[in-house]
């Protein structure tokens, strides 16, 4: 939980377990949100995900205060045994108004075999405001990808404001031109409550970018790299934004 004393954000509540930990940053590159923000990094503390995790992250944004929360490395969903319950992984953020968070999310690679239920919920409050950045790879180089099925909702005052959802438990859906047509990386990036991107043409706004509605903006790529998704930029300017 991080809060707001004076002009500055500070943590009042860290706590984590295995298999992951919580430390606050200093002096990190990377997505910002100016002096006054608290930094925080995720590191894997275990082996993760392997079969029959529940790994759960809570946080709460205070108002006024601001979180950059970015994972320190990728996270390896390794391969499952027959009748091993899949792994979950959740994340659960509360924003409350007037606050401002930037998820900077590293690449979650479902090796072949591996089995996983991924949920992410973004609960914003008045005019907090939010950028998120997530990377799904299929499967470890050469090999084809395991089964993951996701959800990310975002909510702005108990209203929906994104509701989205992918399964590739089938691969013939996966395959389809309509879903990942064959790619095996999915990445995005969306933000919410930033209204100076939405307003004209703004050139941080790129042609395939969806515009949920005013200041809530979606961009989504699939291909065969992380690399080639070429978002990192974008993190940085729309992290700009979110600072105001």
């Amino acid at each position: 939980m991080v809060t707001r004393v004076g002009g500055r954000t500070v943590v009042r509540e860290l706590r984590s377990g295995l298999p992951i930990g919580l430390r606050q940053l200093r002096g990190w590159a990377g997505a910002s949100l100016g002096e006054a923000a608290v930094r925080v990094g995720i590191v894997q503390t275990g082996a993760m995900l392997v079969g029959g995790d529940d790994v759960r992250l809570e946080v709460d944004v205070g108002p006024g205060a601001s979180l950059v929360l970015q994972d320190i490395s990728a996270t390896l969903a390794h391969p499952m045994a027959p009748g091993v319950p899949a792994a979950a992984q959740s994340l659960d953020v509360r924003v409350a108004d007037g606050a401002r968070v930037v998820i900077a999310e590293e690449p979650l690679v479902i090796a072949h075999g591996a089995r996983v239920r991924r949920s992410v919920r973004l609960a914003l409050e008045g005019s907090a405001s939010a950028v998120h950045r997530d990377t799904l790879v299929l499967g470890r180089h050469g090999e084809p990808g395991g089964a993951v099925r996701t959800r990310t909702r975002v909510e702005r005052d108990d209203r929906p404001v994104l509701d989205d959802g992918l399964d590739t438990g089938d691969p013939g859906v996966s395959a389809s031109p309509a879903v990942l047509g064959g790619a095996r990386v999915l990445s995005s990036l969306a933000a919410f409550g930033l209204p100076s991107l939405t307003a004209g043409d703004d050139p941080r706004i790129p042609d395939d970018a969806f515009v949920l509605g005013p200041g809530d903006v979606l961009v989504r790529r699939i291909g065969g790299t992380v690399r080639g998704a070429g978002l990192d930029h974008l993190l940085t300017r729309w992290s700009a934004a979110c600072d105001g």
